[in-house]
This record gives structure tokens, sequence and C-alpha cells, in this order.
């Protein structure tokens, strides 16, 4: 499949991001909004999980991120934060989710200073154009289908 880049020298030098380890994703990924369901999640055995914060100022992700990462840490499992990139290098936590707007918006040093900082990156895509879109990018996954 063939990938999109907005600018020639882009589709040169594509930044390489993490692979997922084994067993990553397999199952089910819950989207959840606070750190105390991502907690409750992890106990019950939950091995991923992403953290949705919309609408909220940076000191409070920063805060709800932090207590998601400290439970997944403490249960094995992994977080994956969705949008909020730079908070998520700051955390430490396992992976990034960004949807094509997101991405959009990402510049080219953006997107290798995520990749540098050794996180995985997930996008999403739904339609052929946005997953040509994505594969320029060469994430750690990409999600498929016109679902939320």
């Amino acid at each position: 499949m063939p990938w999109v880049t907005t600018a020639s020298h882009d589709g040169i030098e594509r930044p390489r991001f993490a692979p997922c380890e084994n067993g990553a994703l397999k199952g089910l990924l819950p989207v959840l909004e606070r750190s105390d369901h991502v907690e409750r999640a992890v106990a019950g055995g939950v091995r991923d999980v992403q953290i949705r914060l919309k609408g909220r100022d940076v000191a409070e992700i920063r805060s709800v991120v932090e207590s998601a990462q400290a439970a997944c840490a403490a249960a094995g499992a992994r977080l994956w934060v969705n949008d909020h990139w730079r908070v998520a290098i700051e955390c430490g936590v396992y992976g990034v989710h960004i949807g094509q707007e997101d991405l959009a918006k990402c510049t080219r040093d953006e997107l290798r200073e995520l990749a540098a900082a050794g996180l995985r990156l997930g996008i999403s895509t739904h339609s052929y154009a946005e997953l040509a879109t994505a594969l320029a990018v060469r994430p750690s996954y990409i999600s498929l289908g016109p679902i939320f």
C-alpha cells in the first residue's frame, strides 16, 4: 500500500516507531477518562488501557496520566494516552494514540521527537486515504474502522 505525505521530503525520511511487544493490544482495549477507572481495569486483569482526556487543561491531564501510569506500572499493564503525546513522554507511558486531525497538526520534528522517546504510536483511520497517511508515519499500529 502506498503512503501519502504533504511534502515530498516527508516521504523520504519517515520516522520509525517502536513496535508493540508480543501480547500488546490483543483482546479489548478499554478507552477510559478517569485514573480510578484505569486502576480498576488493570486490577481486573486488563493489560492495555487507553486514557482519553478531552477538554481539560494540561495540569489536570498530567495529574490524571501520572495516576493512571502509576496504576498500570503497579499492575504490569501498558498505558496508552490519547492525543497528549508530550504529557505521555513526560510520564513514561507505553504509547500514544492519535487521530487524523492531531496527526495532521504534528510537524515532522514533533513526530521524530515522539519516535525518539521510544513510545509506541497508534493512529486511527477511517478510509484508504487516511490509511495511506498513517502508513507514511510507520506507526506501531493502525486502528481501522469508522467506529469510536
